[in-house]
């Protein structure tokens, strides 16, 4: 199963070497094929978009996302929430951006223009 799948994926010219490899990981394999049968019946071939942090957990959801999109002819985009709600939001929402970018995955930040909070930020922030 997993050969077939890397030959339909090794026709694509914007599918990264790293991300074939990471299939190779009988882990990873199984993760993307749990993460593909639960994700499909939501999105289908529709376009999608997914919210990254930043964080480990959000940018392997990213590159799960973009296997995704490749093998089904998906238009994909990561969404990254400056929040402004501390000052060092908008840098690590442009690493962010750096980081995805370089591995070929299509990514926006979108800079909230709400109230200002003092008080319950990270809920809060998690909320937004």
């Amino acid at each position: 199963m997993l050969q077939s799948y890397k030959n339909h994926l090794m026709k694509r010219k914007d599918l990264t070497a790293v991300s074939l490899k990471l299939l190779e990981d009988k882990k990873i394999n199984h993760i993307y094929f749990r993460f593909r049968e639960k994700i499909s019946s939501f999105v289908g071939k529709e376009k999608f978009a997914i919210a990254v942090s930043g964080g480990s957990d959000s940018l392997a959801l990213s590159v799960l996302a973009k296997l995704y999109s490749l093998e089904n002819d998906n238009d994909f985009i990561s969404l990254i929430i400056d929040h402004k709600l501390r000052k060092e939001s908008a840098e690590e929402a442009k690493e962010t951006y750096k980081n995805l970018t370089q591995n070929k995955i299509k990514a926006k930040i979108l800079t909230y223009q709400g109230e200002k909070f003092s008080s319950n930020i990270q809920k809060k922030a998690q909320e937004i």
